[in-house]
């Protein structure tokens, strides 16, 4: 746990089941950057039903939420040559704790839960959600991001039921709402607003400072 809040930190500072549930860019203003201060029965709740977990995995990665996934995802376990028999006990936690400067993400403007299908086994669902989507980032390098519009782009969700509760299995690249990224970046600049003008910032702060700046220019042009 301590592991999870470090990582955490870091990011911080540097269905019938059929429908549609559509939610536009004003739910940013719900941001929320963490889920840890939920008890065990929220997440008895959302996991109860594939509709209701896929509601909240979608709202929550658009609102903000970086550590979702540590609690409602599992991820297939990295096959190396070396670790043919790897264990998804040992999955690497930058893989679900997201980091909003260093690691992949899609910026979007709104989704739309389009459908989610509780399949013939009844232990795997599907979900299909279409994303309006503004721009992308690699995570290399630090944050830049290249506009990339696709007002369709759809993203298919597999969920699998362990004899308790529903999981998101193997999600994929983070879609979080540019207003949710704005103000993670402007939070960024306040904070480090005294230090930059007192000129006692160093060179790395400096440019991490601009760079957040930029940032926030650049979301808000989408």
């Amino acid at each position: 746990m301590n592991k999870i809040k470090l990582h955490l930190a870091a990011a911080v500072t540097a269905v019938v089941l059929a429908g549609t549930v559509p939610l536009q860019a004003s739910f940013a203003y719900e941001i929320s950057w963490s889920i840890f201060n939920k008890d065990s029965g929220y997440f008895e709740e959302i996991q109860g039903s594939p509709r209701r977990l896929v509601e909240e995995y979608c709202e929550s990665e658009f609102n903000g939420v970086q550590d979702l996934r540590v609690k409602i995802a599992k991820f297939a376990p990295k096959r190396t040559p070396g670790n043919k028999n790897a264990s998804a006990d040992h999955t690497e936690l930058p893989r679900k704790v997201i980091n909003f400067y260093s690691d992949p993400l899609i910026v979007v403007d709104s989704y739309e839960i389009r459908k989610v299908i509780v399949l013939d086994d009844r232990d795997r669902a599907q979900a299909t959600v279409a994303y309006k989507r503004l721009a992308h980032s690699s995570g290399n390098d630090g944050r830049k991001y290249e506009i990339d519009r696709n007002s369709q782009d759809v993203v298919t969700l597999t969920l699998q039921y362990d004899g308790s509760r529903w999981w998101i299995m193997d999600p994929p690249v983070p879609r979080v709402s540019k207003w949710a990224l704005i103000e993670f970046s402007e939070r960024i600049i306040s904070s480090m607003d005294n230090l930059i003008r007192t000129g006692r910032a160093s060179d790395g702060q400096k440019k991490y400072f601009t760079s957040n700046k930029d940032i926030v220019v650049f979301l808000r042009s989408l």
